[in-house]
């Protein structure tokens, strides 16, 4: 029996699904892509100061890097859990003598 638990599940299952969809919204993005004019296009690059295809990039590093930092924190408290679990588990056998 554990003293202590932590539920690494959710985190886990939000990387999977995060990279699951990441197809879905590659498609929605080159959705508008393909619907902006190339005026369209030309007034947001003087609005925004960026590109569409700078932006394009920037939008898949960012998912990119969720993705990542998603999966990462599920290792970082998976190994949290066995810790806290050991350590538990150590303490329970010191108090009972």
């Amino acid at each position: 029996m554990s003293v202590i638990a932590f539920d690494t599940e959710q985190i886990s299952a939000i990387a999977a699904a995060t990279a699951a969809h990441q197809g879905e919204w590659d498609a929605i993005w080159a959705g508008v892509q393909a619907r902006l004019g190339g005026v369209v296009s030309e007034a947001l690059d003087v609005l925004t100061g960026a590109g569409l295809q700078e932006r394009t990039a920037r939008y898949q590093q960012k998912t990119a890097l969720y993705t990542q930092q998603l999966a990462a924190r599920a290792q970082a408290t998976s190994t949290i859990a066995a810790i806290a679990e050991q350590t538990g588990y150590a303490m329970v056998k010191a108090l009972s003598g």
